[in-house]
């Protein structure tokens, strides 16, 4: 079973990945430099349109190697539930870093 604190730590990272390798960028943001609350942030307070925010789903669902049809489920779900959801049904590295770049 999962500690809680492991728990915690797996979902922050994951956030993080997906702030500084898919949302900076997109956004020409300095890495590291996003400060949001993860609970009640969504990818739509980044991107001005609808297609930027697919692109960003599609990004993330290709980075973490989760089924093609998964974007659909993503929309509009608070950071960290999206960041569950990698956890559940992804595939990343040790760190909790995407195993695609």
């Amino acid at each position: 079973m999962i500690k809680k604190a492991e728990l915690q730590f797996a979902l922050d990272s994951i956030c993080i990945d997906i702030f500084d390798e898919i949302i900076s960028p997109m956004c020409d943001i300095a890495r590291g430099t996003i400060v949001a609350d993860t609970y009640q942030t969504d990818l739509n307070e980044f991107f001005e349109t609808p297609k930027e925010e697919t692109l960003a789903l599609k990004k993330i669902v290709y980075r973490y190697n989760l089924e093609n049809n998964s974007e659909k489920y993503l929309e509009n779900l608070p950071i960290i539930l999206i960041a569950l959801y990698v956890l559940i049904h992804g595939k990343y590295n040790e760190d909790y870093k995407g195993v695609r770049k």
